[in-house]
């Protein structure tokens, strides 16, 4: 669940682990822990509820069909699909290193920071965006090609200026992405001391 303009003192979320490119290598060290602002926060347990809600709806389905099954063979081949099943979720969930996310604001040094993290790693804060006090945050819809010929829509949450591109600090998708993007828009405007403009 976000937590929003909370203060990030004393808080060993963020790890110290090395950065996932070269490039990135060096940003840790300039965070402060102390100056910073936590403007979204989502754990990799909040993050991955509802997969494990597909999960436990699988294997109650299953588990209801099995009860039904004329012989054995049917019941070991439902069982073995449920395990194998289950089994494949729980592995691609402890191996997504980016299950978790925090953005973080430094307004002393007009930073925005953003971080991933999975069960089994560590998150590293990185710098994405440095802004000005003239910049705005804005919410802008973007769609990609999706799986068999749709499309998926994604709200991507940028800081604006006149005369430049919109950098992204964070996208978002799924069915409640426009109300998502639009409270994290909100909190890092409003951690960063920016305006939030709807257009």
């Amino acid at each position: 669940m976000a937590q929003v303009m909370e203060k990030n003192a004393q808080d060993n979320w963020w790890g110290e682990g090395e950065a996932d490119r070269p490039e990135d290598q060096g940003n840790a060290d300039l965070f402060d822990h102390e100056s910073s602002v936590i403007a979204y926060n989502k754990s990799p347990f909040a993050a991955s509820l509802p997969w494990l809600s597909v999960g436990a709806f699988v294997t109650l389905l299953i588990q209801g069909t099995a009860l039904t099954a004329p012989g054995g063979l049917e019941l070991c081949f439902m069982e073995g699909f449920n395990l194998l099943f289950v089994g494949a979720l729980l592995i691609w969930l402890m191996d997504d290193a980016k299950l978790g996310t925090r953005i973080s604001v430094d307004p002393t040094d007009s930073r925005i920071w953003v971080g991933h993290r999975g069960f089994r790693t560590e998150l590293e804060p990185k710098l994405i965006i440095e802004y000005e006090s003239s910049d705005y945050v804005r919410i802008m819809t973007r769609t990609e090609p999706g799986r068999e010929g749709g499309t998926a829509t994604y709200r991507d949450i940028c800081i604006c200026q006149s005369g430049t591109p919109p950098k992204t600090i964070s996208s978002t998708n799924g069915p409640l992405s426009k109300s998502r993007a639009r409270r994290m828009g909100k909190s890092i405007a409003r951690a960063a001391g920016l305006d939030y403009r709807k257009k």
